[in-house]
């Protein structure tokens, strides 16, 4: 938590009952966590899945050079189909970026080891 107490948020908003309310409705909404919690964060497992989709969603936030150069870090189908599908759907479709996943994908299917 941040150490901070319902006063020194109410000291930051102009008007503390609407956001008393709105953390209400926020709260009583079936968005995001159990019945009654506000934050929306969930916890996700790490599973190979999970660590896979994480890995395929950071190729969007680098640049084309340094996503090409971590798709040589990928491996196996679904590595690479997570790449691709994240790459084409999700980010700016870099034909750059989908030209080395393919190259990958070639060169898994020459090596399957990954060596």
């Amino acid at each position: 938590m941040s150490g901070r107490t319902a006063e020194d948020y109410e000291d930051d908003y102009t008007d503390p009952e609407l956001r008393a309310r709105l953390k209400e409705e926020i709260k009583a909404g079936d968005r995001g966590g159990r019945l009654g919690q506000s934050g929306t964060r969930q916890h996700v497992p790490d599973t190979e899945a999970a660590r896979e989709a994480r890995r395929a969603a950071e190729l969007l936030d680098v640049p084309a050079p340094e996503a090409r150069r971590r798709v040589a870090g990928l491996h196996g189908e679904t590595q690479l189909d997570r790449a691709q599908r994240a790459e084409r759907d999700l980010g700016t479709n870099r034909k750059t970026v989908l030209g080395r996943i393919e190259q990958q994908r070639a060169a898994d299917d020459r090596d399957p080891s990954g060596d």
